[in-house]
């Protein structure tokens, strides 16, 4: 089967996507102490019990780490890592 060039795009969004969730990930487990294996699509304040203290430090974590100026109004609807990794893609492209 042939891969068109739009599909190629798709391929590499869903892996800078796919590698950008990783490393949020890793953000996430080792400053603020979720355990590895955490649902993608899991509340990070419901679910996981982060704390508005703690969305804080992350929301400056990710604009110094990805050098991005992250809008309040995008923030507060990233409350997962699915949501926070389509967000932060979208700031960096």
């Amino acid at each position: 089967m042939t891969t068109s060039a739009s599909d190629q795009g798709d391929g590499n969004l869903d892996a800078n996507l796919g590698k950008l969730k990783n490393e949020l990930r890793q953000v996430l487990t080792s400053s603020f102490s979720l355990a590895e294996g955490f649902d993608e699509r899991a509340d990070l304040y419901r679910d996981l019990g982060m704390s508005s203290m703690q969305a804080m430090e992350l929301l400056m974590a990710l604009e110094e780490g990805y050098a991005v100026k992250v809008p309040d109004e995008q923030f507060v609807e990233a409350t997962s890592l699915e949501r926070l990794a389509r967000m932060m893609h979208g700031l960096m492209i």
